[in-house]
């Protein structure tokens, strides 16, 4: 598990694998270390443009390009495992700088036979519907600011 940004085409990403620790099942260090920022004005590049651009890729990749000769020495290292003390710190770190929506999503979907005058049971959209609602209830938020 390295750090190194990912390079794709003319796309320049952080890979911050130190994010994601307990998807490996290792411990999930909070505050998250600060690793390579990608700068801002990288997210504005396109193929479209000025005269030339598309000339200028190859330099303009090179750094990040480079910066993959050391992979091996910049890795993650970490042994310790998952635990549910660390996870809970991460969350309390974690909720007070993102927007975050919380609800109950039950481990199984329920089930329930079709009846005569329906197509298809209904239960199988109890998800879809849950996420119409949080995807409305985000807009509203955006709309009034609140």
């Amino acid at each position: 598990m390295m750090k190194k940004p990912l390079v794709y085409n003319i796309h320049i990403e952080e890979y911050a694998v130190h994010r994601v620790m307990r998807q490996f099942h290792r411990y999930q260090d909070s505050p998250l270390p600060v690793t390579y920022i990608i700068p801002i004005d990288i997210h504005g590049w396109t193929r479209q443009g000025g005269v030339g651009l598309v000339t200028q890729w190859g330099p303009r990749m090179v750094s990040h390009v480079e910066m993959w000769a050391d992979a091996l020495e910049d890795l993650v290292q970490e042994d310790r495992l998952h635990s549910n003390d660390a996870f809970a710190a991460y969350l309390q770190w974690y909720f007070p700088r993102t927007w975050t929506r919380l609800m109950h999503v039950p481990r199984q979907t329920p089930t329930e036979t079709a009846s005569l005058t329906q197509t298809y049971p209904r239960s199988r959209d109890v998800s879809f519907d849950i996420a119409y609602d949080v995807i409305a209830a985000v807009q509203a938020t955006m709309r009034t600011g609140v």
